[in-house]
């Protein structure tokens, strides 16, 4: 126990506080139910090939992210997936197809410019 100038009696105590989880970050997925349209970005064959030892390289997954599109009283979600490659032969040789502009720069067509 401390004692204040203000006379105010301040306990220290020891025990341990619960922990919690944390709300998980980002928006919800979109309804599964939804009819997908699935856009696959890929690198050109030109740009599959390791810098460092020169093997081409193998498709190791995707990256997926989701864009909802409403057309005119129709509503599908588009699924773009960019696809992940990586070298044979060394750990060094990993690309991923980059973001297109029009994925960048969507928004949603009911709001409008803003």
């Amino acid at each position: 126990m401390f004692r204040l100038d203000a006379g105010l009696k301040v306990y220290l105590h020891r025990d341990a506080v619960a922990g919690h989880t944390r709300k998980k970050r980002g928006r919800k997925p979109l309804d599964p139910a939804l009819p997908r349209e699935v856009v696959r970005h890929e690198l050109p064959e030109s740009e599959r090939v390791c810098p460092h030892d020169g093997s081409v390289l193998v498709e190791m997954g995707v990256e997926t992210s989701e864009q909802l599109d409403i057309i005119l009283q129709q509503v599908r979600v588009i699924q773009h997936q960019r696809v992940k490659y990586a070298c044979p032969c060394c750990d060094q040789g990993v690309k991923v197809t980059p973001v297109s502009m029009v994925i960048q720069n969507s928004s949603c067509p009911l709001l409008g410019d803003q």
